[in-house]
């Protein structure tokens, strides 16, 4: 494996040029969010200055460039995760709204009280918060993967919970924004899909590793792995048009039925699909 060449990269980094107490900036809040390369830069500045305008609100030149810029991107970023269809991918504010929608949107839609949850010990308050509230608004019941002594995921308790007949969700992150576990997402997906769990990854904290991921054949064929995956955006060092993609795979008439029965429905007909 070749080294990093450090310099050349730095240079691709324009505001890594800024003096901060007369010494070169040193960044590392990248969990909040990424510094764009020259080429985003460009593209944006390209954007702005020659067909800014609103996407699918216009039959006019610069609204039907703007529109047919932001559909190839959905198109794009549904071939690298080789969705089904563009459709599937939806463009969002940021992971935590994602989860939100998945769990106020799918979960109000296809859940009932005394439905199962499963999550795991680890999770960001962004895959926990949206499901306490899931809970406390219709009675589904939450429980937690047990934990090894090296924190890892304790798969024979995932094993256990999702043998219930009740449960219709494991979510669970990729990585853990805390520890920096990776946990061994293929094998929770395999284990949740044999007693027919859907399973949800809070992919934020694993970014950096999407390209390896893809591979190794999971998030490149994650249309027959997993029904919902959230992407933060900003952190892939891209600008497109959102923070965070929530990809909702292998769903066919599932976003349908979301949007005619959900609480989100005119967000997602005015500004989220749009």
């Amino acid at each position: 494996m070749s080294s990093l060449d450090v310099e050349t990269i730095r240079k691709d980094f324009p505001i890594l040029s800024t003096k901060v107490h007369d010494k070169p900036l040193v960044y590392l809040d990248n969990a909040a969010t990424t510094q764009k390369p020259k080429s985003v830069i460009e593209l944006m500045n390209e954007y702005m200055y020659n067909y800014n305008a609103n996407v699918h609100r216009g039959i006019h030149l610069l609204s039907e460039k703007s529109t047919e810029g932001y559909e190839n991107a959905r198109i794009k970023i549904a071939n690298f995760f080789n969705a089904s269809r563009p459709e599937e991918i939806i463009f969002t504010k940021g992971t935590t709204e994602s989860i939100n929608l998945v769990a106020h949107a799918w979960g109000r839609k296809f859940m009932e009280e005394g439905d199962v949850i499963i999550l795991s010990e680890m999770e960001h308050h962004s895959n926990l918060i949206p499901w306490q509230l899931l809970a406390k608004n219709i009675g589904v019941e939450l429980k937690f993967i047990e934990l090894n002594e090296d924190a890892s995921l304790n798969l024979e308790s995932l094993r256990e919970l999702v043998s219930d007949n009740r449960t219709k969700l494991v979510a669970v992150s990729h990585a853990s924004n805390v520890l920096g576990n990776l946990n061994p997402v293929k094998e929770i997906i395999e284990i949740a899909h044999s007693e027919n769990v859907l399973v949800l990854l809070d992919n934020i904290a694993a970014n950096s590793l999407l390209a390896s991921i893809a591979a190794n054949d999971l998030l490149a064929n994650i249309a027959e792995n997993s029904r919902f995956a959230s992407i933060a955006a900003n952190d892939l060092l891209d600008n497109i048009a959102a923070n965070s993609l929530l990809a909702s795979i292998a769903a066919n008439d599932l976003l349908v039925n979301i949007a005619a029965n959900s609480l989100f429905a005119s967000i997602a007909a005015n500004d989220l699909l749009a």
